[in-house]
């Protein structure tokens, strides 16, 4: 696996900073959840779905627009065919930065008091 098949530092800071941000604009619906009787868990789970649906529709476009430029500029350039292993690699830390940067900031919200949450929203 070449240097150039591993995905870029600006694209993992990327991907947890688009996310982070999604779920910190949250933290006041988060917060009226739990004031309204969510529990935690329930918060956890709905956050941590919505994150990994985000990072979903990204490594799906991004899959796709990567593996057709890939599949056009071999073809155009008449270099070997490009195995799935570093695309897979790819969509597999996207997701796992994803993951995290979806559970961090909702672990946060969780821990604060829910009147707390709702005052320092977004």
């Amino acid at each position: 696996m070449t240097l150039f098949s591993l995905p870029r530092l600006e694209s993992i800071v990327g991907v947890y900073g688009l996310v982070a941000y999604s779920m910190r604009q949250r933290t006041a619906e988060i917060g009226l959840r739990l004031a309204l009787g969510a529990t935690s868990r329930g918060v956890l789970v709905l956050v941590m779905v919505s994150g990994m649906r985000m990072a979903a529709y990204g490594v799906l476009a991004g899959g796709v627009a990567a593996f057709a430029g890939a599949r056009y500029l071999g073809r155009v350039f008449e270099i070997g065919e490009i195995g799935p292993v570093p695309f897979l690699y790819s969509t597999a830390i996207v997701v796992a930065v994803a993951g995290a940067a979806s559970l961090i900031p909702a672990w946060r919200a969780m821990m604060m008091s829910p009147i707390a949450a709702i005052r320092n929203g977004p």
